[in-house]
């Protein structure tokens, strides 16, 4: 029996064990409702990180399980999940990713970026990087990392011996896995973290982020993180050089007409329209960042629009990735209807720190929980309630909270075991051993700056005194 094998029985062992404590056991101070929901979703995420199960049948099966040991108090209940916006707006992000790839716009944005940076292969590695986290800051990551992915391998095309491309390709890969992760966390759009997260904070509280008071915390972030892990890949990675003539060649490899045919056009408009709507968020009511998601969509499939059919953006969606999503949101919701986040500010006692300090103390705490629960949305629903409900309790407003999870979770992944990573690492250029080398730096240098230019830009802009 091999070791993947190994792990998958180990995890459907556990799971059945949770799930067989929960119904005979309840400890001594703790609701029965409660302690069942916290060991189904400790089984839940034992399976998804053990991959024991495949996603949409672990999701079904959750559904399944949820009205019978009482988590939820019926069948139908256990479909809560769907009636959030959130489960459509990444539905609609699918969407939008693919229509974006249609479109020869990122290769014509791409071009256009290597010749203005791309004078040398180090040069064409931070283009990459800039376009990866410009892209992934408005559609989810793992389409982000796929479209660029595919770019990286482009470039390491170039080289004819296979050593040099081997060599290169440990921070070509790392370089796009990073970007699309760290470019995630600019907007509220960005990531199914940031979505998640957003939804759990208007869900459980009431309070809404607006698009403008997000990229004003963590676009700084981004655009500091950016270079700098660039800068950390050049040194403890540099790629061999290419000659001017195979770089030449290479950037000539996404050559584009001089001028936007009709369709690029279009996209262009729709797509702006959508940013003006996105900001205009922020400050007129009645316009959310999920609606405009959703109804621009909905015009690009329009017929006689001519950018995509509603065919093709039905078929680029990850219905299993829905049912994870919309299965995550249920649990989420019957842990905090259960009283979860009371039950944990009581257990985790507020110390008496300041603002700064209580940032400082969720990053190291979200650290330490994804090398447990390594997987983004999982954690994103455990650690949401109970930051929010930690902030309530210490009287800081929880809306500064939600953005330091989405940079914690974004960029702190000390393996790689999230999918954008997985995808990378599975070309096999790079080993566990080059991962950690680089994630310990980034994961320290968010550490930093989640804490300080975060709590900056929310102290100046009023968001916590």
């Amino acid at each position: 029996m091999n070791l993947g094998n190994r792990s998958k029985i180990f995890g459907l062992i556990a799971a059945i064990l949770c799930i067989a404590i929960s119904l005979v056991y309840v400890p001594a101070g703790m609701e029965p409702g409660l302690f069942k929901t916290i060991l189904l979703i400790c089984a839940f995420m034992i399976v998804l990180v053990s991959q024991a199960l495949p996603v949409m049948l672990l999701s079904l099966l959750s559904i399944g399980i949820m009205p019978l040991i009482g988590v939820t108090d019926s069948f139908a209940n256990s479909f809560g999940g769907f009636s959030n916006q959130a489960v459509y707006f990444v539905m609609m992000s699918f969407g939008l990713a693919a229509i974006l790839m249609e479109t020869p716009l990122c290769k014509r944005i791409l071009r256009w970026t290597f010749q203005k940076i791309g004078r040398n292969v180090e040069g064409l590695i931070l283009a990459i990087m800039i376009c990866a986290a410009l892209t992934s800051a408005f559609i989810s990551d793992v389409p982000t990392c796929v479209l660029y992915l595919a770019f990286g391998e482009m470039l390491l095309q170039v080289y004819t011996e296979e050593e040099a491309r081997k060599h290169s390709g440990k921070a070509v890969m790392l370089a796009v896995s990073f970007a699309s992760m760290i470019g995630g966390i600019a907007t509220p759009v960005g990531s199914t973290v940031n979505i998640l997260a957003a939804s759990i904070l208007e869900s459980t509280t009431g309070v809404t982020i607006g698009f403008l008071q997000w990229m004003a915390i963590c676009v700084p972030v981004v655009v500091i993180m950016i270079p700098l892990t660039w800068k950390l890949l050049m040194k403890l990675y540099k790629p061999v050089a290419i000659s001017e003539k195979d770089r030449i060649a290479f950037i000539q490899s996404f050559a584009q007409e001089k001028s936007f045919n009709m369709k690029e056009k279009k996209t262009i408009v729709i797509f702006l329209i959508m940013l003006i709507l996105w900001f205009a968020s922020s400050w007129i009511s009645g316009i959310s960042a999920m609606q405009v998601m959703f109804l621009g969509v909905c015009v690009f499939a329009i017929p006689g629009i001519g950018v995509t059919t509603i065919d093709k953006v039905i078929k680029s969606v990850k219905f299993d990735i829905i049912l994870l999503v919309a299965t995550i949101l249920t649990l989420c919701s019957a842990l905090m209807n259960q009283g979860f986040g009371e039950f944990m500010a009581e257990l985790v006692p507020t110390l008496n720190m300041p603002v700064i300090g209580f940032f400082a103390a969720i990053v190291v705490g979200i650290y330490i929980l994804i090398l447990i629960v390594p997987i983004a949305p999982s954690l994103t629903t455990v650690v949401t309630p109970i930051v929010i409900a930690l902030a309530v309790r210490a009287g800081i407003n929880p809306a500064a909270v939600v953005p330091i999870c989405s940079i914690s979770i974004g960029c702190g992944y000390l393996l790689p075991m999230d999918s954008v990573f997985l995808m990378t690492y599975a070309k096999k250029y790079y080993t566990i051993k080059d991962f950690t080398k680089v994630s310990a730096v980034v994961m320290l240098a968010a550490l930093l700056l989640a804490v300080t230019v975060a709590y900056g830009i929310m102290h100046l802009s009023g968001m916590i005194r």
